[in-house]
């Protein structure tokens, strides 16, 4: 899976996740806990290749989408 590939689909996985856990103004710890369940739930779209910790990735674009406040 590419970086833009896995973006997406996260994207798309954070939007369904909220909607299921009835999250309201998410928030940066929102975004780990969401990453704790990409870990659980969906490793299969943390296959992609980054530097460093995929979490930063993932958090990264949460912040650039304004998708939590942080």
């Amino acid at each position: 899976m590419t970086k833009e590939e896995a973006r997406q689909a996260i994207l798309a996985e954070w939007r369904s996740w909220l909607k299921a856990e009835d999250v309201k103004n998410p928030t940066g710890t929102d975004g780990f806990i969401f990453y704790q369940h990409l870990l659980r739930e969906r490793p299969d779209l943390l296959t992609f290749k980054a530097k460093g910790h995929k979490w930063q990735v993932v958090h990264g674009w949460l912040l650039s989408d304004r998708l939590v406040s942080d």
